[in-house]
């Protein structure tokens, strides 16, 4: 949590138990659970860029079966980077291997989604707003060009 500590000024105690309460909190949202199966089950590899910390997507990932369905990914913690900084895009490039021609980001902030626009990414604004539009829109016209970010 030494990353998180830093960036928010709050002394490092504070920022563990800030997490620690956070993730109590976390629920599994059905619909993008689904459409992650559902993206798996068609043979679509899935992965993550994750603004949480290690401490917190490890958490997740014990706790919540669908996060063992990514196949690689990088949480900010990991390049002391945060979206929407352009630095992070990078590190996942270079850890992941892929092109960016060949999947489409999602996320539900649109400053990142913008930042992904900017460096060439096909992007989506996802949000439990649209998920069902953007999941209907995927299916029918991207679904087996792309993996999901």
């Amino acid at each position: 949590a030494r990353f998180n500590y830093e960036r928010t000024g709050y002394p490092e105690k504070n920022t563990l138990e800030f997490f620690k309460f956070v993730r109590k909190g976390f629920v599994e949202l059905s619909v993008t659970k689904n459409f992650i199966l559902d993206l798996k089950k068609e043979g679509v590899e899935v992965y993550y860029l994750s603004n949480i910390n290690i401490e917190t997507f490890n958490y997740l990932f014990d706790n919540f079966p669908v996060f063992k369905e990514f196949k690689d990914g990088i949480c900010s913690e990991k390049v002391g980077a945060v979206k929407p900084e352009k630095a992070i895009f990078s590190a996942f490039l270079d850890k992941t291997k892929l092109n960016k021609e060949d999947f489409i980001f999602l996320d539900d902030m649109e400053k990142n989604v913008n930042t992904a626009q900017s460096l060439g990414w096909n992007s989506v604004v996802y949000n439990k707003y649209n998920a069902k539009k953007v999941i209907e829109s995927i299916f029918n016209s991207w679904f087996f060009m792309f993996s999901f970010v």
